[in-house]
């Protein structure tokens, strides 16, 4: 057993567990471990790190927070290299969001920054490609509101469209974890088949600029667009509150 650490040091178990999270995050920076990769057992890396199974625990846990690797329970189950993902940046925005950090408006204000730039290079790097993709998204918006749906998966998927085709994949990033941790606040506030139908309208109104590969006026369209959104979120939010309700209904939208 490791002889305790005297206060304020740092000790064997401390050293070993730091030195399993620096070697597993050199390995998958590396790509000598590539996402899929099932890691070493528990009692495996122990015995390679000399090291007890808490501590190995410890050390994937903050592997995991990292979003470096993810842990599959049942049969076949174990500790994988995780795909890249937003997981950790957006765990860190919920986090401020919670703490009282950040709140929504910024959210808003934020994209209100980061997307009329990404629609203006995304039309400059390919206008027509983007409005193909943009044209099955909103026919698949379309048919979601005509079924009674909310369509907040298919709105949500239209802005991704434009973000990944920027080609940016700094503000790519930042723009999936915005928009993942905004679709989890808007599912808790009651919809509105006004606001849906705006949103496919604007939607239209973008596709438009885009097809005529219009850049300014991509970008100027999607502003005004954003501004309502952030507009509207808090007013349904203010109705919410005063109505002490949450959750959404169904509802047939002939938009």
């Amino acid at each position: 057993m490791d002889p305790p650490a005297a206060p304020g040091t740092r000790g064997p178990r401390a050293r070993a567990f730091h030195a399993i999270v620096a070697q597993l995050q050199a390995d998958i920076f590396a790509q000598r471990r590539r996402p899929g990769d099932r890691l070493p057992t528990e009692q495996q890396l122990g015995e390679q790190f000399g090291v007890s199974r808490t501590g190995v625990r410890e050390a994937l846990r903050v592997l995991e927070l990292q979003g470096l690797v993810e842990v599959r329970h049942g049969y076949g189950g174990g500790v994988f290299v995780a795909a890249p993902s937003t997981r950790p940046l957006r765990g860190a925005l919920h986090t401020s969001l919670r703490l009282g950090q950040v709140d929504v408006v910024e959210l808003y204000q934020a994209r209100m920054l980061i997307e009329p730039v990404l629609v203006r290079q995304a039309v400059e790097r390919d206008a027509a490609g983007l409005a193909a993709r943009l044209h099955t998204n909103i026919r698949e918006a379309r048919a979601a509101l005509a079924a009674g749906g909310h369509g907040f998966a298919v709105s949500r998927e239209f802005h991704a469209l434009i973000a990944a085709a920027a080609g940016n994949r700094v503000l790519g990033l930042l723009m999936q974890a915005l928009l993942d941790l905004l679709d989890e606040l808007e599912q808790q506030v009651p919809g509105s088949p006004a606001i849906s139908c705006g949103a496919l309208r604007e939607h239209e109104r973008l596709l438009a600029a885009i097809r005529a590969g219009d850049a300014a006026w991509a970008e100027r369209a999607m502003a005004v667009h954003l501004q309502r959104l952030g507009w509207q979120y808090q007013h349904l939010q203010h109705a919410q509150n005063r109505r002490g309700g949450t959750g959404h209904g169904r509802y047939h939208v002939p938009c």
